[in-house]
């Protein structure tokens, strides 16, 4: 590797010794990176082009284990096929892990076993590497390997389970996944593999050294390491796991000299199933509600798999049997999905360009929807069908057909005058549905905002600072008993609460009253002085605001102030003391992870 290589021309600032921007360090601010912290870089590699970091200088004399912290980001342009990164962890020489970067993970079970070397030096390496087809170049994207901190461990005596892979409490671990973990003893006896057994969500999944069907696939193995002290098992299941459950591996065993283990944990494999369609309302006449059977992905609204793009949506007429009108078929309007907002993690309001028919069936499909996950809804699981909103008032009857002659409807052997009446019924029931609403204006729960303002208008409302529509409801409730509270430090405090949900006090540091045998002039009593000074308050917050936040408490308080009265402060906690950087004598670097003070 030269200074000029893809994995060295940005030492010290995507690479090597760095502050990372995409990781948050484990211990302090530092880490140190192989590959680039910067995403989207990409380079020309061959195979077998690697980047590594090793440090040959520490002493096993009384360590147990060496325990590296490790993150790792893959990149986020996908690889070519046959192609793929990979990190490995080894002490001296033997890879204690070596795995491909595909997915972004912690690696906190990483342990390398020392008392075999004891007396001896501990040559440790971390290397990110190309694998791919031989002889050929390729333009790939660098990942990150953040070495993040080492851990020297004196102290642990016995049989432990370590660098298991995937590891205790791992999320989104792929379902096609193998389980990986060693059985390590810190003394010279070894691992008894004949009294080892392992069970898999309370399967038995490895006894003796044998793997039972389901478990017995082409990866699985039991290997010895580290001069017999270590027993690598690896179990290959012959089919994948299900999406999004919890994994338990429960490990038994003991040593050659009788020394018992017995060890649970649990990883969560990641979810591979696709979200479904488990139904659709319709609580508006050009609204409807679909339910996921999990959250789905409502980020942006022009995003190819987002929910909330409309062209990822359609509303279709479901033709059939008489609907809620007996005298016409299946016919509906035809509508376009012009836009969709999000309820809930579940649930999308779908909203369409005209109303629906009243009452008529209608199927919302979607397409190219995904998952938090990335799990497309596929087909059939895509659809559901619902009957459009329907609010016709109890015992009304204003149906054409009833105005017709019976005569001529009886006269009707072709279906036309059926039609043709419910082609004038349908905008007359729209109407009429108006005719029903337009009361609702007055009701200040349910209006539209554009209402609401007016309301707030005729009564005067004094505040400029935007409200959103709910508070707006609520002030239009209470805004007539704000005015009566007007001028009396109780009604300022309520009506900081009101808007800004603070507890604010009230306080007046000028004014003094004259206490017989206790004022003193020039301290407790003042003479002359400005009635100014005297009317002044201070409202006190109970920790510090921010500019909005101050801006309002002082539009409130001015207004809500009697005539004769002053805002003086607004006043809030000082900060808290700094915290001090104390120097660690053999760590702290002045000017990095120290600064003199």
């Amino acid at each position: 590797m030269t200074s000029l290589s893809p994995f060295a021309r940005d030492l010290g600032v995507t690479q090597g010794r760095i502050r990372p921007a995409h990781w948050v360090p484990r211990l302090g601010e530092y880490v140190f990176c192989l590959g680039s912290d910067a995403p989207g870089r990409v380079d020309t590699f061959g195979p077998d082009d690697f980047v590594s970091l090793s440090q040959s200088d520490l002493l096993a004399a009384d360590l147990v284990f060496v325990r590296p912290f490790v993150g790792l980001r893959p990149g986020t342009l996908a690889l070519p096929p046959g192609t793929e990164w990979r990190f490995q962890a080894l002490i001296d020489g033997t890879a204690v892990v070596d795995i491909a970067l595909d997915r972004e993970r912690d690696l906190s079970d990483l342990y390398f076993p020392a008392s075999h070397l004891a007396g001896g030096s501990i040559p440790i390496e971390f290397v990110l590497k190309v694998v791919g087809p031989p002889a050929t170049r390729l333009e790939l994207e660098l990942p990150a390997v953040y070495i993040d901190d080492l851990a020297f461990d004196t102290t642990t005596v016995g049989p432990v389970v370590v660098n298991r892979l995937p590891a205790p409490g791992e999320n989104r671990v792929p379902a096609s996944s193998s389980i990986q973990l060693d059985l390590c003893d810190t003394t010279a006896s070894g691992i008894n593999v004949a009294a080892t057994s392992i069970w898999v969500n309370g399967v038995l999944a490895m006894v003796g050294g044998a793997f039972e069907p389901g478990w017995d696939g082409g990866g699985s193995s039991v290997a010895s390491r580290d001069a017999g002290r270590t027993q690598r098992v690896t179990i290959d299941p012959t089919t994948s796991f299900d999406s999004d459950v919890s994994v338990s591996v429960h490990v038994v065993s003991e040593t050659n000299d009788g020394r018992g283990l017995d060890v649970t944990y649990a990883f969560v494999i990641g979810d591979t199933a696709a979200p479904v369609v488990v139904g659709a309302t319709s609580p508006e006449e050009s609204l409807v509600h679909v339910e996921f059977s999990e959250p789905v992905v409502q980020v942006d609204a022009g995003a190819a798999g987002d929910a909330l793009n409309p062209a990822n949506w359609l509303v279709v007429v479901v033709e059939g049997p008489p609907m809620a009108h007996p005298y016409r078929e299946g016919a509906a309007t035809w509508v376009e999905v012009v836009a969709v907002r999000s309820v809930s993690a579940w649930v999308v309001e779908v909203q369409t360009d005209i109303p629906l028919t009243a009452g008529a069936t209608y199927r919302v499909v979607a397409n190219n929807v995904e998952d938090v996950s990335g799990n497309p809804v596929s087909v059939p699981n895509n659809s559901a069908v619902f009957l459009a909103f329907e609010d016709a008032k109890e015992g009304r009857n204003f149906r054409l057909i009833d105005r017709v002659g019976p005569v001529n409807v009886r006269r009707d052997t072709t279906g036309d005058l059926h039609k043709f009446l419910w082609c004038l019924q349908e905008p007359l029931n729209l109407l009429l549905r108006r005719v029903d609403r337009w009361v609702d204006i007055l009701d200040p729960d349910i209006a539209a905002e554009p209402f609401l303002d007016a309301m707030l208008y005729e009564l005067g409302n004094p505040f400029t600072f935007p409200l959103a529509v709910d508070d707006k409801r609520r002030l239009i409730r209470i805004l007539v008993a704000i005015y009566k509270a007007k001028g009396t430090a109780d009604g300022i405090v309520d009506a900081i609460r009101f808007f800004l949900g603070l507890e604010v006090t009230i306080t007046y540091p000028c004014y003094r009253g004259l206490r017989l045998g206790r004022a003193r002039i020039g301290s407790t009593l003042i003479l002359g002085g400005s009635l100014r000074d005297f009317l002044s308050y201070d409202v006190v917050a109970p920790f510090v605001l921010t500019d909005e936040q101050r801006a309002r408490i002082v539009e409130i308080a001015e207004y809500m102030q009697a005539a004769p009265e002053h805002l003086r402060l607004v006043v809030e906690p000082p900060p808290p003391p700094p915290v001090l950087n104390h120097l660690v004598l053999g760590r702290s670097r002045l000017g990095s992870t120290w600064q003199l003070h």
